[in-house]
């Protein structure tokens, strides 16, 4: 049965809501979710507009799209779309709000902390396609993040649908806030939390490149094998299909479980022993070009690039522009010395 979504668009210009609709209303392929969007075009009169949709007899959203600046508008208080979000939390804490902007292709960001605070994510307009799986996600799964219990950590844990042996591991790292936090802001700081920290930064989960190269695969020898992994696959709060993770504490235990007795200790030679497994799916240094100096770590190309590699951890270095490290996760590397080719 498909279900629809009903998003609420805010944005100075309407083209961008007109350019986007066709593709977000027609949903995920594969998925059984479309949408329909109800734009809100913002004029000087914005705060009134908000006031009469608050009042309005129309259904509530399950997503609210926000832009982050309103260059068409004149704009004395300043308004952007961080207050707004703040503001429309307060009559709807239980709903989620996303930014949609187009700032960073703009030669830099004027976020700061109290404005990414306000949203769950964060996309750019000219990478708006990538993300349409991200919106219905968020849309369907925030409703979960209820706070039952007085520890809100274990409802948090609760709801990942953690492996046992990481349950203490992320209570300790879960931000402190969210021991007892219970006003209307919690739920949208837990699923930012989720979504921008335990999802993407590595530690607990794995993407799919960083899972093949701890069990010494390629993607697709880990592809050919994934089956054996099936339970250690992420299915808590925006578990993504076209972006999958995997608890990286599981992937160990179901890889020594599927493997002879005399496998070797290290993992990334256990790994080649899974049956199937042939030399051509063993993984590659990025450096080297070699399988025999296994790769070991996942670097990025280097610190301004999203483009990350397996590579020996002797060719890398800490990337020193991340900064802040939460505790219990790895910090980003980078390659420090590699090869000419790509």
């Amino acid at each position: 049965m498909t279900t629809r979504f009903k998003f609420l668009w805010i944005d100075d210009d309407a083209k961008r809501i007109d350019d986007y609709r066709a593709t977000i209303e027609g949903g995920v392929p594969g998925r059984p979710w479309t949408s329909r969007i109800e734009p809100l075009v913002v004029t000087k009169r914005l705060l009134e507009q908000l006031n009469e949709r608050l009042e309005s007899s129309k259904p509530r959203p399950d997503l609210i799209i926000i832009d982050h600046v309103f260059t068409k508008l004149n704009n004395p208080l300043k308004l952007k779309g961080s207050s707004v979000a703040s503001l429309l939390r307060g009559a709807w804490p239980d709903i989620p709000m996303v930014c949609v902007t187009a700032m960073f292709t703009k030669g830099g960001s004027t976020f700061d902390q109290q404005d990414l605070s306000e949203y769950t994510a964060v996309f750019e307009y000219p990478h708006l396609d990538n993300h349409l799986e991200d919106l219905f996600l968020i849309a369907k799964d925030f409703p979960k993040l209820k706070v039952k219990s007085s520890d809100l950590r274990d409802d948090v844990i609760s709801t990942l649908k953690a492996p046992k042996g990481d349950r203490d591991g992320l209570k300790h790292v879960l931000p402190e806030e969210f021991r007892t936090q219970l006003h209307g802001t919690t739920r949208h700081r837990v699923a930012r939390w989720i979504f921008n920290t335990l999802m993407k930064r590595p530690g607990f989960l794995y993407n799919k490149l960083r899972a093949a190269t701890y069990l010494g695969l390629t993607e697709i020898g880990f592809e050919k094998v994934s089956k054996i992994f099936e339970r250690a696959r992420y299915a808590g709060p925006f578990a993504s299909d076209k972006r999958p993770l995997w608890w990286a504490s599981e992937l160990s235990k179901l890889m020594y479980a599927n493997v002879s007795d005399d496998a070797p200790d290290i993992p990334q030679l256990a790994g080649r022993k899974l049956q199937g497994i042939r030399s051509n799916h063993y993984s590659v240094c990025y450096v080297t070009r070699s399988s025999v100096q296994f790769p070991d770590a996942v670097a990025s190309v280097d610190s301004r690039s999203p483009i990350e590699r397996a590579v020996h951890s002797r060719y890398t270095a800490v990337d020193l522009t991340d900064v802040g490290v939460p505790a219990g996760f790895e910090q980003r590397l980078v390659i420090a010395r590699k090869s000419k080719r790509k």
